[in-house]
């Protein structure tokens, strides 16, 4: 009985052996992630899983965890402090765990750069440059300076998402800075024309010469 006993016990042991210096992160479903966990930002936890020490770290939302219980015993919940709130957009709910901080403004990113197509600085700087003589190589980089500094005006009625666009910061300052470059590669991207043909104009001008 006594062998029995202690066979029991090292069978115990064994099982609970690999979870010894480990972090358990329990899952609303009850689902359980052994893992380490490498860092609690804002609104995400990152772990590493166990048996993968050097791999990449995984991120997984607070609103998706029912509590982490550390290797040292101590045992974490979150309070609704650390969830983010519900944001309801023009296309749906997005529920916490899906996109918010960081993830939001690369949403704000990606969008502006296929829906803020304004060409008016590319016209501006190109006529500036094209259509005044020698003088426009200079006057067209000063129109492009002036107009590449000034941030480009957003109405969000104009933008894809214009309930998440004023509900959001994160969101809104992507769109807004990734508008800006869109409006500076325009600029650039004018001058660049208007000084090619300046510069045909030029050759035929000193080919008839």
């Amino acid at each position: 009985m006594n062998h029995l006993i202690r066979f029991c016990i090292l069978c115990f042991l064994a099982g609970i052996m690999p979870l010894f210096g480990q972090d358990l992160i329990v899952l609303q479903g009850n689902e359980e992630i052994i893992s380490q966990v490498t860092q609690i930002e804002k609104w995400h936890v990152y772990y590493r899983p166990y048996d993968q020490p050097d791999a990449t770290p995984a991120k997984i939302a607070k609103a998706d965890i029912s509590y982490i219980l550390f290797q040292d015993g101590m045992k974490q919940f979150f309070s609704s402090d650390d969830l983010p709130p519900i944001i309801v957009t023009m296309n749906g709910q997005v529920v916490p765990d899906s996109l918010y901080d960081a993830d939001l403004y690369e949403l704000g990113v990606t969008q502006a750069v296929e829906y803020y197509q304004r060409k008016s600085p590319f016209w501006g700087t190109f006529g500036a440059t094209a259509f005044y003589p020698v003088v426009g190589l200079f006057t067209g980089i000063v129109t492009g300076l002036i107009v590449g500094a000034i941030p480009p005006t957003i109405d969000y009625v104009d933008t894809p998402d214009p309930v998440l666009y004023q509900s959001n910061g994160s969101y809104a300052e992507g769109y807004r800075e990734q508008a800006h470059r869109n409006k500076v590669k325009q600029v650039i991207k004018g001058y660049a024309f208007g000084a090619a043909l300046q510069g045909i104009i030029i050759i035929v001008f000193l080919s008839t010469i």
